[in-house]
């Protein structure tokens, strides 16, 4: 490959012997301590610094970003015009399966957005020109807060390993494009609804429990799905969850008579088993959304997470404190459940304001 020629006017450089002298087309220059390339009396920015790591390190960027045209010069063509953007998302796919060891389910995701996200893009990758392609991303898309979110961290990702590839040489804050619109909406369940879900004929008895005691406990579907009898004590009236980032810090969610019955039902399903239920997480949520759309009950995202939800709502239509509240949820942040508070219920603030009476 080609070798940046060493200014000799240049002062105080810390020349390595890796680097060899040539008589190309520039001239490898240090200014203000950063080493630039002088090339048809342009200033090219490396970036590095004046050391001999930092030397080597401008050395194969020289060979990455020159290369000789058709006629035989040398010719600077910069790395971004020379790999189309397909070849980049198949390096980063590379390096996400083979390094991070990623799932191919997770790799095709984030092939489709980040495709999606960059459809069309032939342009030199420069920061004003992402910068634009996100805006416009922001201004016409349809999508949820919590997608369009996902969507930009995932393109964030990818910019952050182009950066680690040195080549592109720019941050993009992604903060300051990700703004929640409007009061995020609460989708809870309703009594009626509960039973029409639980009696419904295509529910089995295993699905009909788990449904119960979501619904009755205000447990996450990971916590239900994952019970073994060792978490239950019926002696305390508890049931014993594992704390995933505080490790050997248990949670208790107390039982009530209801539960308790639930929890003797579910132990007889598979008694040689530690486990109370034997279900895949994606085989339950496949059917609980065929039958949203049988009752006519799929709005938006609900799903499994509402039933924790609609439990958050008894809690505060039984007239429960926020502190009561985030504990049996087992909030770690008040804050959590302030923000149900905030937007729940609204329609019977308003009827309590209007019943003020001036004085």
């Amino acid at each position: 490959m080609f070798s940046c020629v060493m200014a000799q006017k240049t002062k105080n450089k810390v020349k390595p012997q890796g680097v060899k002298q040539s008589h190309l087309a520039g001239s490898f220059r240090v200014h203000g301590n950063k080493i630039v390339i002088v090339y048809r009396n342009k200033s090219i920015a490396t970036g590095y610094d004046n050391t001999v790591a930092g030397w080597l390190a401008a050395n194969k960027w020289w060979e990455r970003h020159f290369k000789r045209n058709d006629l035989g010069k040398l010719e600077y063509v910069g790395l971004l015009k020379t790999e189309k953007m397909a070849k980049l998302i198949e390096r980063y796919l590379v390096y996400k399966k083979e390094v991070q060891k990623v799932q191919p389910r997770t790799l095709e995701s984030i092939k489709s957005i980040i495709t999606n996200l960059l459809k069309d893009f032939d342009k030199e990758i420069t920061k004003n020109n992402i910068i634009k392609r996100i805006e416009e991303y922001v201004k016409t898309t349809k999508h949820q807060y919590s997608t369009q979110r996902t969507q930009l961290c995932c393109l964030q990702s990818f910019l952050h390993y182009l950066l680690k590839q040195e080549i592109i040489d720019f941050q993009i804050d992604m903060s300051q494009y990700i703004k929640p619109t409007g009061t995020k909406q609460i989708l809870i369940y309703t009594v009626e609804e509960y039973y029409q879900i639980i009696n419904h004929p295509s529910v089995t008895v295993e699905d009909r429990l788990i449904y119960e005691l979501l619904w009755n406990t205000g447990c996450r579907i990971n916590e239900i799905l994952t019970l073994r009898r060792s978490q239950i004590d019926f002696e305390s009236h508890s049931i014993y969850i594992s704390n995933k980032i505080y490790k050997g810090q248990n949670e208790t969610v107390l039982m009530t008579e209801k539960v308790e019955q639930l929890i003797k039902e579910a132990m007889k399903l598979h008694p040689n088993s530690p486990k109370l239920f034997e279900v895949p997480y994606i085989s339950i949520y496949q059917r609980l959304v065929r039958l949203l759309k049988k009752l006519d009950m799929r709005i938006a995202r609900r799903s499994f997470h509402s039933f924790r939800k609609t439990y958050t709502g008894r809690l505060i239509d039984a007239g429960l404190s926020p502190l009561d509240t985030a504990d049996i949820l087992r909030h770690r942040n008040i804050n959590t459940t302030m923000k149900f508070y905030k937007n729940y219920n609204k329609a019977d603030l308003l009827e309590k304001l209007n019943k003020l009476k001036d004085k």
